[in-house]
C-alpha cells in the first residue's frame, strides 16, 4: 500500500485567502472608484485606470470639411468602410496628426470631394457627439 505523506499537502490558511481577496479588492477599488472620482489616470505605478478600460475623455476629435456643419466620422460613417476606424480613433486619441496626414488625408479628400479637411477638437463626451449628435463647442481646429 502507498501511504500519503501529509507534509506534501499544505492547505492554504484562511488568513492568506482573506489577505489575497482584500488586496485584489483594494486594487480594483482604487483603479475603478477612487481614480475616476478624483479625475486621475495614474496613482502609483500599479494603479491605473486603463488596466481594464479606458479613461473617459473630455474632448472629442472629428474631421469636417464645411466649418463644423457635418462631421466625417459621425455623419459619413457608411462611406468610411475603406478606413480602419479603430486605428484612426487610436491615432486621434494619441494626437498623431502627421501620421493621419500621410495615411488618411487623400482618402478623406476623395470621400468628401473637397479641397481641404480640418481636424476639429470638440469639448464634450463621445456619447454626446456620436450617439445623441448634440452640437458641441469647437475648441480647436487643425488643417490637414
Amino acid at each position: 500500500m502507498i501511504e500519503k505523506n501529509p507534509k506534501l499537502k499544505l492547505p492554504l490558511p484562511s488568513f492568506n485567502k482573506f489577505f489575497l481577496i482584500f488586496i485584489l479588492s483594494l486594487y480594483v477599488a482604487t483603479a475603478h472608484i477612487l481614480l475616476p472620482a478624483f479625475n486621475k489616470q495614474v496613482f502609483f505605478f500599479l494603479f491605473r485606470w486603463d488596466v481594464f478600460s479606458f479613461m473617459p475623455k473630455e474632448f472629442v476629435y472629428d474631421f469636417t470639411f464645411d466649418e463644423g456643419k457635418t462631421f466625417l466620422i459621425r455623419d459619413h460613417n457608411k462611406k468610411l468602410k475603406s478606413v480602419n476606424r479603430f486605428t484612426l480613433q487610436s491615432l486621434l486619441d494619441k494626437q498623431k496628426i502627421e501620421r493621419i496626414r500621410t495615411n488618411y488625408k487623400s482618402s478623406f479628400l476623395k470621400l468628401c470631394q473637397c479641397e481641404s479637411i480640418y481636424l476639429i477638437k470638440l469639448k464634450g463626451s463621445l456619447a454626446d457627439h456620436f450617439i445623441y449628435k448634440k452640437p458641441l463647442k469647437i475648441v480647436g481646429t487643425t488643417k490637414l
